[in-house]
Protein backbone atom coordinates (compact mmCIF):
# COMPACT_ATOMS: atom_id res chain seq x y z
CA UNK A 1 0.00 0.00 0.00
CA UNK A 2 1.36 3.40 -0.90
CA UNK A 3 0.32 7.04 -0.49
CA UNK A 4 0.97 9.69 -3.11
CA UNK A 5 0.90 13.43 -2.50
CA UNK A 6 -1.20 15.31 -5.07
CA UNK A 7 -0.65 18.81 -3.75
CA UNK A 8 0.78 19.93 -7.13
CA UNK A 9 4.01 19.49 -9.05
CA UNK A 10 5.92 20.23 -5.86
CA UNK A 11 5.01 19.44 -2.29
CA UNK A 12 3.73 22.48 -0.45
CA UNK A 13 3.91 23.10 3.31
CA UNK A 14 5.01 20.48 5.81
CA UNK A 15 4.69 16.73 5.13
CA UNK A 16 1.68 14.93 6.55
CA UNK A 17 2.19 13.62 10.07
CA UNK A 18 -0.35 11.83 12.24
CA UNK A 19 -0.84 13.68 15.51
CA UNK A 20 -0.89 11.84 18.81
CA UNK A 21 -3.91 12.05 21.12
CA UNK A 22 -2.03 14.43 23.40
CA UNK A 23 -1.16 16.72 20.46
CA UNK A 24 -4.76 16.72 19.23
CA UNK A 25 -6.09 17.63 22.66
CA UNK A 26 -3.46 20.38 23.03
CA UNK A 27 -4.39 21.94 19.66
CA UNK A 28 -8.11 21.74 20.52
CA UNK A 29 -7.49 23.40 23.87
CA UNK A 30 -5.53 26.21 22.23
CA UNK A 31 -7.95 26.54 19.29
CA UNK A 32 -5.27 25.80 16.66
CA UNK A 33 -5.60 24.21 13.25
CA UNK A 34 -4.63 20.52 13.16
CA UNK A 35 -2.44 21.07 10.04
CA UNK A 36 -0.77 24.33 11.03
CA UNK A 37 -0.18 26.42 14.14
CA UNK A 38 -2.60 29.21 13.14
CA UNK A 39 -5.81 29.97 15.02
CA UNK A 40 -8.76 27.94 13.69
CA UNK A 41 -12.07 29.67 12.86
CA UNK A 42 -14.84 29.94 10.29
CA UNK A 43 -12.67 32.07 7.98
CA UNK A 44 -9.50 30.02 8.47
CA UNK A 45 -7.73 28.81 5.31
CA UNK A 46 -5.00 26.31 6.06
CA UNK A 47 -1.69 27.01 4.27
CA UNK A 48 -0.78 23.30 4.39
CA UNK A 49 -3.60 22.11 2.12
CA UNK A 50 -2.80 18.72 0.60
CA UNK A 51 -4.67 15.96 -1.18
CA UNK A 52 -3.61 12.36 -0.63
CA UNK A 53 -4.52 9.33 -2.73
CA UNK A 54 -4.51 5.79 -1.38
CA UNK A 55 -3.24 3.16 -3.86
CA UNK A 56 -4.01 -0.52 -3.28
CA UNK A 57 -2.53 -3.56 -4.98
CA UNK A 58 -4.84 -6.26 -6.43
CA UNK A 59 -4.26 -8.51 -3.39
CA UNK A 60 -5.12 -5.67 -1.01
CA UNK A 61 -8.32 -4.87 -2.99
CA UNK A 62 -9.38 -8.53 -2.72
CA UNK A 63 -8.75 -8.56 1.04
CA UNK A 64 -10.72 -5.32 1.46
CA UNK A 65 -13.69 -6.76 -0.48
CA UNK A 66 -13.69 -9.92 1.65
CA UNK A 67 -13.60 -7.81 4.82
CA UNK A 68 -16.56 -5.69 3.68
CA UNK A 69 -18.57 -8.81 2.76
CA UNK A 70 -17.81 -10.37 6.16
CA UNK A 71 -18.87 -7.18 7.93
CA UNK A 72 -22.16 -7.01 6.01
CA UNK A 73 -22.89 -10.70 6.65
CA UNK A 74 -22.20 -10.25 10.36
CA UNK A 75 -24.60 -7.28 10.58
CA UNK A 76 -27.35 -9.26 8.80
CA UNK A 77 -26.83 -12.17 11.20
CA UNK A 78 -27.20 -9.86 14.20
CA UNK A 79 -30.58 -8.54 12.98
CA UNK A 80 -33.64 -9.70 14.91
CA UNK A 81 -35.22 -12.46 12.81
CA UNK A 82 -38.17 -13.07 15.14
CA UNK A 83 -41.68 -12.74 13.72
CA UNK A 84 -43.28 -9.40 14.57
CA UNK A 85 -47.03 -9.15 15.28
CA UNK A 86 -48.88 -5.87 15.69
CA UNK A 87 -51.67 -4.97 18.07
CA UNK A 88 -53.24 -1.66 19.06
CA UNK A 89 -53.15 -0.50 22.67
CA UNK A 90 -56.95 -0.23 22.77
CA UNK A 91 -57.33 -3.85 21.72
CA UNK A 92 -54.78 -5.00 24.27
CA UNK A 93 -56.77 -3.49 27.16
CA UNK A 94 -60.14 -4.63 25.78
CA UNK A 95 -61.49 -1.40 24.29
CA UNK A 96 -63.26 -1.36 20.94
CA UNK A 97 -62.53 1.24 18.27
CA UNK A 98 -64.12 2.40 15.02
CA UNK A 99 -62.54 -0.61 13.31
CA UNK A 100 -63.41 -3.32 15.82
CA UNK A 101 -66.36 -4.86 17.62
CA UNK A 102 -67.18 -7.77 19.92
CA UNK A 103 -69.58 -10.68 19.71
CA UNK A 104 -70.30 -13.97 21.42
CA UNK A 105 -68.84 -17.26 20.25
CA UNK A 106 -68.48 -20.84 21.44
CA UNK A 107 -65.72 -23.41 21.76
CA UNK A 108 -67.49 -26.66 22.49
CA UNK A 109 -69.84 -25.83 25.37
CA UNK A 110 -67.78 -22.84 26.54
CA UNK A 111 -69.17 -19.38 25.71
CA UNK A 112 -66.41 -16.91 24.78
CA UNK A 113 -66.12 -13.23 23.89
CA UNK A 114 -64.63 -12.70 20.42
CA UNK A 115 -63.11 -9.40 19.31
CA UNK A 116 -62.94 -8.66 15.56
CA UNK A 117 -60.20 -6.10 14.90
CA UNK A 118 -59.15 -4.95 11.43
CA UNK A 119 -56.19 -3.11 12.95
CA UNK A 120 -54.44 -6.20 14.33
CA UNK A 121 -52.07 -8.14 12.11
CA UNK A 122 -52.78 -11.63 13.52
CA UNK A 123 -55.13 -13.67 15.72
CA UNK A 124 -54.63 -13.98 19.48
CA UNK A 125 -56.01 -16.18 22.26
CA UNK A 126 -55.70 -15.71 26.03
CA UNK A 127 -54.07 -18.20 28.37
CA UNK A 128 -57.14 -17.98 30.57
CA UNK A 129 -59.36 -19.41 27.81
CA UNK A 130 -56.82 -22.12 27.02
CA UNK A 131 -57.01 -23.24 30.65
CA UNK A 132 -60.82 -23.04 30.81
CA UNK A 133 -61.31 -25.14 27.68
CA UNK A 134 -58.32 -27.43 28.19
CA UNK A 135 -56.94 -26.60 24.74
CA UNK A 136 -53.65 -28.01 23.50
CA UNK A 137 -50.81 -25.62 22.69
CA UNK A 138 -47.87 -26.01 20.35
CA UNK A 139 -44.35 -24.69 20.86
CA UNK A 140 -43.06 -22.04 18.46
CA UNK A 141 -39.96 -19.88 18.15
CA UNK A 142 -40.32 -16.73 20.21
CA UNK A 143 -42.14 -13.86 18.50
CA UNK A 144 -42.60 -10.18 19.32
CA UNK A 145 -45.93 -8.40 19.75
CA UNK A 146 -45.65 -4.66 19.04
CA UNK A 147 -48.24 -2.71 21.01
CA UNK A 148 -49.51 0.71 19.95
CA UNK A 149 -47.62 2.54 22.72
CA UNK A 150 -44.27 1.36 21.35
CA UNK A 151 -43.70 -1.57 23.69
CA UNK A 152 -42.41 -4.87 22.30
CA UNK A 153 -43.55 -7.93 24.24
CA UNK A 154 -41.81 -11.26 23.67
CA UNK A 155 -44.16 -14.26 23.53
CA UNK A 156 -44.15 -17.90 22.49
CA UNK A 157 -46.64 -20.60 21.51
CA UNK A 158 -49.75 -21.16 19.39
CA UNK A 159 -53.10 -22.88 19.78
CA UNK A 160 -54.62 -24.65 16.78
CA UNK A 161 -56.57 -27.88 17.38
CA UNK A 162 -60.01 -26.44 18.18
CA UNK A 163 -63.05 -25.02 16.38
CA UNK A 164 -64.45 -21.59 17.19
CA UNK A 165 -68.09 -21.08 16.22
CA UNK A 166 -69.58 -17.61 15.82
CA UNK A 167 -73.12 -17.26 14.52
CA UNK A 168 -73.10 -20.62 12.65
CA UNK A 169 -69.69 -19.86 11.15
CA UNK A 170 -66.95 -22.35 12.08
CA UNK A 171 -63.37 -21.10 12.31
CA UNK A 172 -60.24 -23.22 12.67
CA UNK A 173 -56.91 -21.42 12.57
CA UNK A 174 -53.57 -21.29 14.32
CA UNK A 175 -53.84 -18.52 16.92
CA UNK A 176 -50.96 -16.87 18.76
CA UNK A 177 -51.00 -16.87 22.56
CA UNK A 178 -51.19 -13.38 24.06
CA UNK A 179 -53.14 -11.88 26.95
CA UNK A 180 -55.79 -9.38 25.83
CA UNK A 181 -58.21 -7.57 28.11
CA UNK A 182 -61.99 -7.78 27.83
CA UNK A 183 -62.01 -10.67 25.33
CA UNK A 184 -61.02 -14.33 25.08
CA UNK A 185 -60.10 -14.46 21.37
CA UNK A 186 -59.17 -11.74 18.92
CA UNK A 187 -59.47 -12.24 15.17
CA UNK A 188 -57.38 -9.87 13.06
CA UNK A 189 -56.28 -9.39 9.46
CA UNK A 190 -54.82 -12.88 9.27
CA UNK A 191 -58.34 -14.33 9.58
CA UNK A 192 -60.04 -11.65 7.47
CA UNK A 193 -57.64 -12.22 4.55
CA UNK A 194 -58.39 -15.96 4.60
CA UNK A 195 -62.13 -15.28 4.05
CA UNK A 196 -61.69 -13.91 0.53
CA UNK A 197 -64.35 -11.34 -0.37
CA UNK A 198 -65.61 -9.48 2.72
CA UNK A 199 -67.51 -6.24 3.34
CA UNK A 200 -67.37 -4.47 6.70
CA UNK A 201 -70.01 -2.04 7.96
CA UNK A 202 -68.35 -0.62 11.07
CA UNK A 203 -71.23 1.72 11.87
CA UNK A 204 -73.71 -1.16 12.17
CA UNK A 205 -71.15 -3.73 13.41
CA UNK A 206 -71.72 -6.03 10.44
CA UNK A 207 -69.29 -8.18 8.50
CA UNK A 208 -70.54 -9.70 5.24
CA UNK A 209 -68.59 -12.71 3.99
CA UNK A 210 -68.87 -13.97 0.39
CA UNK A 211 -71.80 -13.23 -1.89
CA UNK A 212 -74.91 -14.70 -3.48
CA UNK A 213 -76.15 -17.96 -1.98
CA UNK A 214 -72.86 -18.34 -0.09
CA UNK A 215 -73.20 -15.03 1.73
CA UNK A 216 -72.83 -15.09 5.51
CA UNK A 217 -73.24 -12.17 7.90
CA UNK A 218 -71.51 -11.75 11.27
CA UNK A 219 -73.12 -9.12 13.53
CA UNK A 220 -71.45 -7.56 16.57
CA UNK A 221 -73.08 -7.12 19.97
CA UNK A 222 -73.26 -3.41 20.95
CA UNK A 223 -73.67 -4.38 24.60
CA UNK A 224 -70.13 -5.77 24.60
CA UNK A 225 -68.53 -2.64 23.16
CA UNK A 226 -66.30 -0.69 25.50
CA UNK A 227 -64.75 2.49 24.12
CA UNK A 228 -62.66 5.29 25.57
CA UNK A 229 -64.50 8.59 25.99
CA UNK A 230 -63.89 12.13 27.23
CA UNK A 231 -65.36 13.65 30.40
CA UNK A 232 -67.26 16.19 28.26
CA UNK A 233 -68.96 13.43 26.28
CA UNK A 234 -69.77 11.58 29.49
CA UNK A 235 -71.57 14.63 30.90
CA UNK A 236 -73.45 15.03 27.62
CA UNK A 237 -74.68 11.44 27.80
CA UNK A 238 -75.83 11.97 31.40
CA UNK A 239 -77.80 15.04 30.33
CA UNK A 240 -79.60 12.88 27.76
CA UNK A 241 -80.86 10.62 30.54
CA UNK A 242 -78.25 7.84 30.53
CA UNK A 243 -76.82 6.41 33.72
CA UNK A 244 -73.28 5.64 34.78
CA UNK A 245 -70.69 5.53 37.52
CA UNK A 246 -68.35 8.41 38.32
CA UNK A 247 -64.94 7.22 39.55
CA UNK A 248 -62.52 9.83 40.88
CA UNK A 249 -58.99 8.32 40.79
CA UNK A 250 -56.15 10.00 42.68
CA UNK A 251 -52.63 8.92 43.57
CA UNK A 252 -52.07 9.51 47.26
CA UNK A 253 -50.09 7.38 49.70
CA UNK A 254 -51.58 9.09 52.75
CA UNK A 255 -54.61 7.75 54.59
CA UNK A 256 -57.58 9.91 53.64
CA UNK A 257 -61.24 10.06 54.56
CA UNK A 258 -63.03 7.77 52.09
CA UNK A 259 -66.18 9.89 52.34
CA UNK A 260 -64.43 13.13 51.29
CA UNK A 261 -65.11 14.49 47.78
CA UNK A 262 -63.53 17.21 45.73
CA UNK A 263 -65.60 20.28 44.91
CA UNK A 264 -65.83 19.23 41.26
CA UNK A 265 -67.20 15.80 42.23
CA UNK A 266 -69.68 17.35 44.66
CA UNK A 267 -70.98 19.66 41.94
CA UNK A 268 -71.51 16.75 39.54
CA UNK A 269 -73.20 14.67 42.24
CA UNK A 270 -75.51 17.57 43.09
CA UNK A 271 -76.39 18.22 39.45
CA UNK A 272 -77.21 14.57 38.76
CA UNK A 273 -78.48 13.44 42.14
CA UNK A 274 -81.04 11.12 40.54
CA UNK A 275 -78.33 9.29 38.62
CA UNK A 276 -75.85 8.95 41.50
CA UNK A 277 -78.36 8.06 44.18
CA UNK A 278 -77.37 5.53 46.82
CA UNK A 279 -78.75 2.03 46.48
Amino acid sequence: MSIRNLGGLRQQGVPFRKLSDAELQDKMRKGLCFRCDEKFGLQHVCRNKQLHMLLLSEDEITELGEFQHHTTTTKDTLKDTRQVLQLSLCTMVGLTTKKSWKLWGKIGEETVIVLLDCGASHNFISNNLIGRCGLQTMATPSYVVEVGDGRKIECQGKCADFILEIQRLQIQQEIFIFEIGGADIMLGLEWLVSLGKVKADFGNLKLTIGGGDQQHMVIGDPALSTTATSFKKLIHELQQGDQGFLVDMVQNHEVVDSTACTKEVEQVLASYSEVFQEF
